[in-house]
């Protein structure tokens, strides 16, 4: 064969790929249907572009325009209230359980050294309360009691977050400035919480034994008191009610029905209806600190304070000038230093808020997702916290108010000696 008139294999940019034919009616043998023609003009174009020219179509017709890729935006954590009533549950299911092993192993300390009759005497005259004699009876139930909840948070915490806890749990640390308003309103915060309970008590119920249990613990040692009845409490109770619960409640329904539901919770733990209120209030603030500094540190750090004060206030009821001031045998706050704490706490809160801590991207943009949170961003970001610069009117009018406070409650200590 003459290798001159080989077949030369088309040039691939003259190749245009076309939709087949319509199949040929029945009946239609000659192949009436019209064949695709070649023109010239398209060449090079792709199969789309290349019809449309050939069929008179312009290039701004909506065929030419491409669709934009759906926005995905990110899922909202939970969990939401069903399953925050849920994991609650759980939570108090775990406690009772807990409180049940506890009197099982006390009673029988009991009956070992007493024997069962003692025992079945003593239940009949003060009830539950003869656990108590038992060899650190009262040490031992709050370390299982508060201990055990430590356990449940960071086991589920460590279940359903994994790797990713220290960042979904907002775990860091915090602000020099943040930490110092959080130490200044430990002691306003414990004065409005504990007054409120007061008032709670006139009208509502109180649960047997629960103040004869915490006046229990306040005479063991400070060791003692600061890990079973400050440390434990605010580790476990923080983690699973700031960390867990308010980051999904807050981001499905919002910082004002999300906070107050987990705050709600939160009280509704400690079971006794004037500590539930109390608690309650407490727990609004918890959420306020959480949410400024965004860090889990915060509210642990106002939580560890404010229970290492309350059983140091009990330990003073014993001094005269402490009880004069808060009403001897029925301690009841001046109605002054209570407004004055009130004042206190809501100006220390605002100052919280305008100094909030915001996550800023390498390019000066905010970070956040959809939903308000206090997690932290994925570290591949590269995002930074940085605080934000309050008024100068808020922080004259936090010093005035803060500064009223101290001045009102030195006033009304010297009045009691």
């Amino acid at each position: 064969m003459d290798p001159t008139h080989s077949p030369v294999p088309p040039d691939p940019e003259e190749v245009l790929e076309v939709e087949p034919a319509e199949p040929m009616p029945p009946g239609d043998p000659g192949g009436s249907a019209p064949t695709p023609s070649f023109d010239p003009a398209t060449k090079g174009l792709d199969p789309i572009t290349a019809q449309r020219n050939t069929s008179g179509e312009s290039a701004d017709s909506p065929l030419a325009e491409e669709a934009e890729p759906p926005v995905v935006q990110p899922a909202r954590p939970g969990p939401g209230i069903v399953m925050a009533v849920v994991w609650w549950l759980l939570l108090m299911a775990v406690q009772i359980a807990v409180g049940i092993g506890v009197a099982v192993i006390l009673a029988i300390i009991i009956v070992v050294q007493h024997g069962p009759e003692y025992l079945q005497s003593e239940m009949n005259k003060s009830g539950p309360n003869v656990l108590f004699e038992a060899p650190g009876a009262t040490a031992i139930l709050f370390f299982a009691g508060t201990g055990g909840n430590l356990l449940f948070a960071a086991g589920l915490v460590a279940i359903l977050h994994r790797t990713n806890f220290r960042r979904t749990m907002a775990l860091r640390g915090v602000n020099v400035l943040h930490f110092a308003v959080i130490l200044l309103a430990v002691l306003p915060a414990q004065i409005v919480c504990g007054q409120i309970m007061n008032w709670a008590g006139e009208f509502l119920p109180r649960l047997p034994g629960n103040e004869q249990l915490y006046e229990k613990l306040s005479q063991q040692g400070w060791i003692m008191i600061l890990l079973g009845g400050c440390l434990f409490p605010a580790l476990g109770e923080e983690l699973f009610f700031r960390g867990f619960l308010s980051r999904g409640l807050v981001a499905r329904h919002g910082v004002l029905l999300g906070g107050i539901l987990a705050s709600f919770l939160f009280g509704l733990m400690h079971l006794d209806p004037p500590q539930v209120v109390g608690t309650m209030a407490l727990a609004i603030m918890l959420q306020v600190v959480f949410l400024s500094t965004k860090s889990l540190l915060g509210p642990f750090l106002l939580h560890f304070f404010n229970n290492a004060l309350a059983f140091g206030m009990l330990r003073l009821l014993s001094q005269p000038a402490v009880r004069n001031t808060l009403g001897g045998d029925d301690p009841r706050y001046p109605l002054l230093l209570f407004f004055a704490a009130l004042i206190a706490i809501m100006a220390t809160g605002r100052l919280l808020y305008e100094t909030r801590t915001h996550w800023f991207l390498p390019d000066g943009r905010i970070w956040s997702p959809i939903y308000v949170t206090a997690e932290m961003p994925p570290a591949h970001l590269g995002a930074v916290p940085r605080l934000s610069r309050p008024h100068l009117a808020t922080v004259l009018a936090s010093v005035l108010a803060y500064g009223v406070f101290a001045a009102i409650l030195i006033w009304e200590i010297s009045k009691g000696y």
